[in-house]
């Protein structure tokens, strides 16, 4: 009983204009051999302000990157990081909420985000971002028709999801 509480008192508190604020990302990162690697990964996604606070897992080599209250994640940001630091992503993951799960075209802050695979639900979604920065080269290959077809319909900057 105490845990489904936490989860509805959490996503009350994240819930923002029927989305919820990105609190928490993964992403992959390819290249990543050595607790140095590591490091100096995780020091580069740590100098963004609006990251709190990052966890690198030299095992599966991912990143847990953690948000700032009232702060939005920059995903193009969070890949020019890593890209800097010399490696590559592989994914980019994260949960967010939604009271409109007919929704496939939203904006949160000044981001559009568009779904483009899988169907939103009333609640917690797991999604992955789809784009050339976002994902590796072959993964990219197989989105690259439907992101092209879906971008010329779009104004600005906007990010590709998929529902996992």
């Amino acid at each position: 009983m105490k845990n489904i509480f936490f989860v509805f008192v959490l996503s009350a508190v994240t819930f923002f204009n029927g989305i919820a604020q990105v609190t928490s990302i993964k992403v992959g990162v390819d290249g990543v051999t050595c607790s140095m690697c590591s490091k100096g990964t995780e020091k580069s996604i740590k100098r963004l302000s609006f990251v709190e606070s990052v966890t690198m897992d030299l095992n599966t080599t991912e990143a847990s990157i953690f948000i700032k209250s009232n702060q939005t994640a920059d995903f193009k940001a969070i890949a020019k990081a890593i890209t800097d630091a010399g490696f590559t992503v592989r994914y980019i993951k994260f949960t967010y909420t939604t009271s409109s799960p007919s929704t496939t075209n939203f904006t949160v802050g000044k981001s559009q985000y568009s779904v483009i695979s899988g169907n939103l639900k009333a609640g917690i979604n797991y999604v992955e971002l789809v784009g050339k920065d976002y994902m590796n080269a072959e993964q990219y290959k197989q989105w690259e028709n439907v992101i092209a077809s879906q971008s010329q319909s779009k104004k600005g900057e906007t990010y590709f999801l998929k529902v996992i």
